[in-house]
């Protein structure tokens, strides 16, 4: 209860730094509203990283940058400047580095590169410095619980003579998109925090676009919908990757789509999103459980009337706890893994 605290204070003191608006908004009010998102713990619970939103008007774009406040004593505190996209905090398991992805200008071996999505690294003191060196942009990434490397997803980088024909393309106002063509397949990668060196663990496809690290490290866990089209949304299916051999094993393969996983803190089990009714895109979603070995996976919720949208493991693995959407409102609640017992934390 007493990280519930912790975020509940910080809710309100974000909330004391956001403008007043008048009585009745208006439509540049609602488009300006800051307000935080991203949220990411530290896994001692004493800080909270986060994201804000601003709008730039003039050049009708958005820019996000990175912010922290302490759960203690509510200090809060800007961690990135300027006009560009940084995003998706993540603490290290040490919780002494913040990584987060970036699309701000760099320049490497004399030449700038600007709009591509990287990998940066927030160190306790000083200033952000660039972890990654994708050729693309970098989609999504999880440390490794060792906190000595970071697994991310990239797309395959496209031939030199494929790209340049693009930037030309470009530069002449074509724009065209070929309907049915195939995606360009996305991989997954590790990068050493140490000294910035990277390899590949493997070339998916597409619809690759979800990594989450068993506790020992040495399996992937990911999602895919095959093609990376929202046409199929509702088939997505959770893999399991070895990182060593990178011998790669169907997990899930149900009607409907399986999303997010997550292992238990003792790596025995795999709890992600799954569906009431399949292929039905705005159908109910629970959280459901299955072991590592496979079986029949258990519905946590099937007691609980509302679609769950996320869950976060407890610290001991005896409960998850779960984001539910109650009418209007999200409220949290926690599930005991054993005996499927639903009980309201926050509401």
């Amino acid at each position: 209860m007493k990280y519930v605290r912790r975020f509940l204070l910080f809710v309100f003191l974000v909330a004391g730094t956001l403008p007043a608006v008048s009585a009745v908004p208006t439509i540049q009010n609602l488009i300006g509203l800051k307000y935080p998102s991203e949220l990411n713990l530290s896994r001692d619970g004493s800080v909270v990283a986060f994201t804000i939103r601003e709008t730039d008007f003039e050049k009708s774009r958005y820019f996000r940058n990175i912010w922290r406040v302490s759960t203690q004593k509510g200090h809060i505190e800007k961690l990135t400047f300027g006009t560009d996209r940084n995003r998706s905090p993540r603490f290290s398991p040490n919780g002494k580095l913040i990584a987060f992805l970036s699309d701000r200008s760099y320049i490497k071996e004399g030449k700038r590169f600007s709009n591509r999505t990287q990998i940066w690294i927030l160190p306790e003191r000083g200033d952000p410095w660039r972890l990654t060196d994708a050729s693309e942009n970098v989609q999504f990434f999880r440390w490794a619980p060792d906190g000595k490397s970071i697994a991310f997803i990239v797309k395959k980088a496209l031939p030199d003579s494929v790209r340049r024909l693009q930037k030309e393309q470009r530069s002449r106002g074509f724009d065209a998109e070929v309907v049915g063509k195939p995606g360009q397949p996305n991989e997954i990668w590790l990068v050493s925090v140490t000294d910035k060196s990277s390899r590949k663990v493997a070339t998916i496809d597409p619809g690759l676009n979800y990594l989450a690290f068993s506790p020992d490290g040495k399996t992937l866990a990911f999602t895919t919908n095959y093609t990376g089209s929202e046409n199929d949304a509702q088939k997505y299916d959770i893999f399991l990757l070895n990182i060593q051999s990178k011998e790669m094993s169907p997990f899930t393969d149900f009607p409907g789509p399986e999303t997010q996983p997550s292992f238990s803190p003792d790596g025995k089990f795999i709890a992600y999103i799954s569906q009431t009714v399949p292929d039905i895109e705005f159908a109910q979603t629970d959280v459901s459980l299955l072991s590592v070995k496979g079986g029949v996976p258990r519905n946590l919720t099937a007691d609980f009337d509302y679609a769950v949208s996320d869950f976060k493991w407890g610290p001991r693995g005896k409960k998850i706890y779960f984001e539910g959407a109650v009418r209007t409102a999200s409220n949290i609640f926690s599930v005991e893994v054993a005996s499927g017992a639903i009980e309201g934390v926050l509401t």
